[in-house]
């Protein structure tokens, strides 16, 4: 019976930091809608999955090859290089996690909501590796819910995760090479080379911006964590280099496809794109990190004010492990810092830093959260907590299911038009109605409910359009006529050819 007791608050808690993390996505989670990027990486993921399209030339729809579109309101002549790519395939990233999107959809296949169990997966993923990190860290089971919870506490975490971007997958393999590099005793080189090898998965997930672990020997140095000197630092980072580097000389030299892959690759994401200006300032990421971390920022200042006012001095945050905290917190920043390079500031390039954030903060609290399961009524708090929590989860979740959770006009019209269209159709779309919708949410959106790709060059069977952005210049092509379809649509609206 006191095996169970001592046992019941820590399932509870993980329960409770679960449900949280449901309830707090609730509008993400089941619902239909992604961002366009999510949009693009699933498309091409079924593509993978139902035309057995080769591994190094992914495709998003058949008009549209999802590399960076033109910018708005520049002539042609004028356009930036990296607008101007060609062809089918798909260059803005590299395609590891389309492919492993597309095995989950040849498992359970393509619904609006089913793409989505994939996310779902990888967060789950994502929870035990922290788990695991944290028992690495010398912390055990029972407190192994708090990195978790504070997790979930940041608010992009819960926003971001389930709309099958690239950064929670790079971040599976982020997080198996950190568990990688800190192992200790005998068989060290081999372990930093295999944390290599998994920063190698990470790079043909969202390429350098996975790469910041190799600083992680350093870290560990600097924080002194590691007895050995400089020079075996230097060594074990070398290792981990290696480790990265074997497979990408190998993947060059064996594979024409890969190398013609990143050279295009290159032209696009780095040297242009990344490099190129930015509307923000570069050190805008570097304040949405410390903005986005302030819930759990203000939950250590708070700790450490209690533990101050009681003078409990062994629940100053700053007493106990402060090395390892300091190590997690360094290495967050490593994947912060470097971001201020690219000339892109999005929030959801910080997935990757907020778990090494949340750990280094649950370090900081793990005194407060063991003397607070020793409290006599911990079960009876923590099992009324988790059940309150997970009967929001079901309820919200239940609530929001199966409805568009993104873009609620365009999915609802879409409803309504693509019955009249036939499955894998091309279909025309004024130039206009592309210049006041995001190209990739459309083609995105239309390309997952019927394989309907949008073409805004050709005179096609069916056109889509909206009431405000008309025909465009097909209405003024003498041997073209289209004929209004009458639906109870909101904005958006289906036209049929009747001569040509």
């Amino acid at each position: 019976m006191n095996s169970l007791s001592r046992k019941l608050p820590t399932a509870s808690l993980y329960l409770l930091a679960l449900a949280l993390f449901a309830a707090l996505a609730c509008k993400e989670m089941l619902t239909r809608g992604m961002f366009a990027d999510g949009l693009v990486y699933t498309s091409i993921a079924i593509n993978y999955a139902e035309d057995d399209v080769p591994f190094w030339q992914p495709r998003f729809t058949a008009t549209v090859n999802g590399n960076p579109p033109p910018v708005r309101g520049v002539a042609q002549s004028d356009q930036p290089y990296y607008t101007q790519t060609t062809g089918e395939t798909f260059y803005a990233h590299p395609p590891l996690m389309m492919y492993l999107l597309s095995l989950w959809v040849r498992l359970v296949g393509s619904g609006d909501v089913a793409v989505k169990g994939y996310s779902i997966l990888v967060m789950l993923l994502t929870a035990l590796l922290m788990v695991r990190l944290w028992n690495r860290l010398g912390f055990g089971f029972s407190t192994g819910w708090l990195p978790l919870l504070l997790w979930t506490l940041i608010p992009p975490v819960t926003h971001y995760a389930f709309y099958n971007m690239l950064e929670p997958t790079m971040l599976l393999f982020i997080l198996a090479s950190v568990l990688c590099l800190l192992r200790e005793g005998r068989r060290l080189w081999l372990w930093h080379l295999l944390a290599g090898l998994f920063l190698f998965l990470a790079f043909l997930t969202k390429e350098f911006t996975g790469l910041f672990p190799l600083a992680f020997p350093a870290v560990l140095w600097v924080a002194r964590l590691r007895e050995h000197g400089f020079g075996r630092m230097l060594a074990l980072t070398a290792a981990v280099f290696a480790g990265f580097l074997a497979p990408c000389l190998l993947l060059a030299l064996c594979s024409p496809a890969a190398w013609d892959f990143f050279q295009h690759y290159l032209s696009i994401q780095i040297l242009g794109q990344a490099m190129g200006s930015s509307a923000t300032s570069r050190f805008a990421i570097v304040g949405h990190f410390f903005l986005h971390t302030g819930i759990v920022w203000g939950i250590v200042v708070l700790a450490a004010v209690i533990a101050v006012l009681r003078k409990r001095t062994d629940w100053l945050p700053l007493i106990r492990h402060r090395r390892k905290a300091s190590a997690m917190f360094m290495l967050a920043l490593c994947g912060v810092l470097p971001l201020m390079v690219s000339a892109k500031q999005s929030d959801y390039f910080l997935l990757t830093a907020f778990p090494f954030f949340a750990l280094a903060a649950a370090i900081l609290l793990e005194p407060f959260a063991t003397r607070a399961l020793k409290r006599p009524n911990a079960p009876a708090v923590a099992s009324l907590a988790a059940l309150v929590a997970v009967v929001a989860a079901v309820v919200l979740n239940a609530v929001f299911a199966g409805r568009p959770g993104r873009n609620v006009t365009i999915q609802e019209d879409m409803d309504l038009i693509t019955p009249h269209l036939a499955r894998g159709e091309v279909v025309t779309a004024p130039q206009q109605m592309f210049d006041s919708h995001f190209v990739l949410t459309l083609s995105g959106y239309y390309f997952i409910d019927r394989r309907v790709s949008l073409d805004s060059l050709n005179v096609h069977p069916h056109l889509v359009t909206t009431s405000s952005d008309g025909l465009g210049r097909f209405a003024h092509l003498s041997d073209v006529s289209y004929r209004l379809v009458d639906l109870p649509t909101s904005e958006f609206q289906l036209y049929e050819l009747i001569s040509e």
